[in-house]
């Protein structure tokens, strides 16, 4: 198939290791495969399952306001008073976002339009009040989603960066809402995510991020995640190493000489960091929005080793769900009144949608 020969191709000729995808058990390497794991996603998702299943009042208004929603959809007279006002949304089971964005465009609608819908559930205004609630709770959370799921940009280097922000995002919202929602989510987010700040590939990953490098490190982590750059990259490329690893001899100084002043003092002691991390660590930060694999493309000469670490962690993806998009996809080419189609047939239409872009 086309995607086995183009991986093929690719894993020996551009890199030694490869990084595989998998859905369960931790990061492990074995032989010239490094196996990741990719419940980022899903442990977000738990950890937001938490926080709803702890809330009695969360609950009820996501079930009153989804039976609203169906109401709505379902009869021609409540959507003709709505008229041409923002759309009401349905929740999908699956995915935790919709019930999100189900409860923002309630917010959107006009209030009068719908007391006049003649529902069987209305949202009081303590139902409003707690559907703002969770909307401002949840709204980071839908950032994160976001941000983890694209398709067309680096997302293994924003695992790390992401978990860091949400926590302190949460964190400022407790003084406004003090709820049972907000504490549990936080408890949560903690003990879900931790293997994943804690994940050697997902740290390597934001170091080669020249937007991040360091800067999502505490005090008291910076030497060990520098230390394991430096691992990393002397196990990467020994022979580059080996070349900055011998420190250049002090001059000779006579014994006599050796009280001047610019003498008294001993010489600082070599570093055992190399030349190359040293130069990329120093080199500032780039902006939000430039496309970290042109950085690397561009900088390949200057950070040879550097860039070729970034090949092989850049690529890991922090979610599934270009994956699932890819099967849902393939779900609406291949029906049932399409059952003849042959594997290559629809291989090559499969290709053609993926990259019509292109």
């Amino acid at each position: 198939m086309k995607v086995h020969n183009a991986t093929k191709a690719f894993s020996t000729t551009h890199c030694t290791e490869v990084i595989v995808f998998c859905n369960s058990g931790g990061p492990s390497e074995g032989g010239s495969t490094l196996w990741c794991r990719c419940e980022y996603d899903y442990n977000r998702d738990y950890a937001i399952k938490d926080g709803l299943q702890k809330t009695g009042a969360a609950r009820n208004v996501i079930s009153k306001a989804s039976k609203l929603v169906g109401h709505v959809r379902h009869s021609s007279h409540a959507t003709e008073i709505l008229g041409d006002g923002p759309k009401l949304q349905q929740k999908n089971s699956t995915r935790w976002n919709s019930s999100n964005k189900m409860l923002k465009s309630i917010l959107k609608a006009d209030s009068d339009s719908l007391s006049q819908i003649n529902s069987p559930v209305t949202l009081n205004k303590t139902d409003l009040k707690t559907i703002r609630e969770v909307t401002d709770i949840l709204t980071p959370f839908e950032e994160a989603t976001s941000q983890c799921e694209g398709q067309n940009h680096v997302t293994s280097s924003m695992v790390i960066p992401i978990i860091y922000c949400l926590k302190a995002e949460l964190q400022e919202l407790l003084p406004k809402y003090k709820s049972e929602m907000l504490r549990t989510l936080i408890s949560s987010v903690d003990r879900r995510l931790k293997i994943f700040e804690d994940s050697d590939i997902f740290q390597i990953a934001t170091i080669l991020d020249p937007r991040y490098k360091l800067t999502w490190c505490q005090e008291d982590q910076l030497e060990e995640v520098k230390t394991l750059l430096v691992n990393k990259f002397k196990a990467f490329s020994p022979v580059s190493q080996s070349s900055n690893s011998e420190p250049a001899s002090p001059p000779k100084k006579s014994k006599l000489l050796r009280h001047l002043p610019g003498n008294r003092s001993q010489p600082p002691p070599p570093s055992t960091t190399p030349q190359e991390i040293e130069s990329y660590l120093n080199s500032p930060l780039l902006d939000e929005d430039c496309n970290i694999l042109q950085f690397w493309c561009a900088h390949k000469t200057k950070y040879p080793t550097l860039a070729a670490l970034a090949r092989k962690y850049l690529c890991v993806p922090a979610s599934s769900a270009p994956v699932e998009r890819l099967f849902s996809m393939a779900g609406k080419v291949f029906t049932k009144e399409r059952s003849r189609l042959t594997d290559s047939h629809f291989e090559d239409l499969m290709f053609i949608k993926c990259n019509m872009h292109l």
